[in-house]
């Protein structure tokens, strides 16, 4: 008799009914020379940030003797850069996932390298605020669609590594803008600013020549507009460059909503309500926090070290070479990164991190208000300033990584750039927060002991967020959000869920499956 479908019936029949998606297919093609390729050429970008936030963060006092800034001038230079990056975010979200990743990477490397030349021209406060603020505009509008691609070409288990990549290149830009600096005076007080712009815009225009040869379409995205020939296109490419023969490469698309047809406004209400939906606006909203605060601890630094090393802090070196030092002590910080994705989820990375940096912030402004008067603050003020760099670089993979893994590939540039946007939002207040601070309280420790509170309330707010997306496939869709409790996951509660939804698709033979089976049929489903 027929007793209705079997064990290994129901185990055997479930694949064919499950969508193989593009990721699916990234995974079995696995990790190679195209996915470095990739991470190169569109790390322009990144490179191009480093090289030129740095420069133009150094050479603010050299513009202010030169032009008579006053102090709030002084920090808007820096400042306005920030704010064409938070505008430049805000725009890259919704015309990368509407033209694709390809083209506002180019657009984005191009006008950086095309201002960042005339900036050296300009003849006034004003003129130079304007064509730094569109330099900026080109970082912002560049920076999330690289991110966002870099993750959606890497196969799930290489995602961290490929974001530590593309940052090296960030390290990159400023180990060559403190050269040039170091090259020209070391010590930082008779910098020849013109000719610092230009000379630190080369690598950008070389490497813009590249990526508009070499760069490729994302595979993800093109299957998520239904351009499945095309999708299919780019990952025979991917295959053949890895040397991966063997490899499944049939894939299915995931089902299109109805507002693809609709207009781009439509679109765009879409996105943000899967955004700021129920499920995922605590994410959303700490997303943010968590960038901003990183902002603020990074770009804050970067402002504030090369005048307190130079001016109130002393390293027995010149100014020039401890910003080299601190390039250099970025390195530990991605290796960590990589570490932590091994051992641990992004949650607990990010609540760890941020503690250890208040920490290291608490013992840099210890150490450096003292004058080093023992030994004790000789080593806190080194301990501080490495520690900082290292572990703000983590943080800062850290955090982006996460931005960008909780959306579904149908709004990840928008979700991802809006913590962006929001994280250059502290970017563009930490230089004239520094300024003011110093200049009201008299002393620069006040704008790193409120760094330290931010830090704080950070670390408690990530501790309850509700997604942990380490070791997760990419979503392609609001389905299977990975949702957990905060950092204390119920297994039993988890276990329920999982059997509630198989229930309906699995039927009667479901049930008589073991826990084990429940759960692996939770993750095709």
């Amino acid at each position: 008799k027929s007793r209705g479908p079997t064990l290994a019936s129901v185990a055997m029949d479930e694949p064919p009914q499950v969508p193989r998606l593009v990721g699916s297919v990234i995974d079995d093609i696995g990790m190679g020379p195209y996915q470095v390729k990739e991470t190169a050429l569109s790390g322009c970008v990144a490179l191009a940030e480093g090289a030129e936030l740095l420069l133009i963060s150094s050479v603010t006092r050299a513009v202010a003797e030169d032009w008579g800034l006053t102090t709030t001038q002084k920090g808007g230079v820096v400042s306005v850069v920030f704010m064409g990056v938070l505008i430049g975010t805000l725009i890259s979200g919704p015309c990368s996932d509407r033209v694709g990743r390809q083209r506002p990477i180019m657009i984005g490397i191009a006008a950086i390298a095309i201002f960042s030349i005339l900036s050296a021209f300009t003849i006034g406060f004003w003129t130079l605020s304007i064509v730094r603020g569109i330099v900026g505009l080109a970082f912002g509008f560049g920076v999330p669609v690289s991110a966002a691609y870099c993750l959606e070409v890497a196969p799930t288990s290489w995602r961290s590594f490929s974001c530590v990549l593309l940052n090296l290149f960030y390290s990159a830009g400023e180990a060559y803008s403190v050269y040039i600096i170091w090259l020209d005076d070391p010590s930082m007080k008779h910098l020849h600013w013109r000719w610092l712009l230009i000379v630190g815009a080369l690598p950008t225009i070389i490497l813009t020549f590249l990526s508009a040869a070499f760069l490729n379409e994302s595979p993800s995205w093109l299957a998520s507009q239904g351009k499945e020939e095309d999708a299919m296109d780019v990952l025979v490419k991917m295959n053949k460059a890895n040397g991966s023969p063997c490899a499944r490469l049939e894939f299915s698309t995931a089902p299109r909503e109805e507002a693809n047809v609709l207009g781009s406004f439509a679109e765009m209400q879409r996105d943000f309500r899967a955004i700021f939906g129920p499920a995922m606006l605590y994410s959303t909203l700490v997303s943010c926090f968590t960038c901003f605060c990183m902002n603020v601890l990074y770009y804050g630094g970067l402002y504030a070290f090369p005048q307190v090393l130079s001016e109130d802090v002393a390293t027995g070196t010149s100014p020039a070479f401890a910003l080299l030092i601190g390039c250099f002590w970025e390195a530990p910080g991605y290796i960590m990164a990589l570490s932590y994705d091994r051992v641990m989820g992004r949650r607990l990375t990010l609540v760890f991190n941020l503690t250890a940096l208040v920490v290291c912030v608490l013992a840099f402004v210890h150490g450096g208000s003292n004058n080093q008067e023992s030994m004790v603050e000789y080593v806190m003020v080194r301990f501080g300033y490495a520690g900082y760099k290292c572990l703000a670089i983590t943080l800062n993979l850290v955090a982006f990584t996460y931005a960008a893994e909780i959306y579904p590939v149908s709004c990840r540039v928008t979700g991802s750039g809006l913590s962006i946007g929001a994280g250059r939002i502290g970017a563009m207040l930490s230089p004239l927060a520094y300024e003011w601070t110093t200049e009201f309280c008299g002393t620069w420790t006040v704008f790193f002991n409120i760094l330290a509170c931010f830090l704080i309330l950070d670390a408690v707010l990530v501790a309850f967020l509700p997604f942990e997306t380490h070791g997760q496939a990419l979503k392609e869709s609001m389905d299977g959000s990975h949702e957990t409790h905060h950092l204390c996951h119920n297994v039993e509660s988890a276990h329920s869920n999982a059997a509630t939804m198989c229930e309906s698709g699995a039927g009667t033979a479901a049930a008589r499956l073991s826990d084990r089976t429940q759960q692996t049929m939770l993750i095709k489903c």
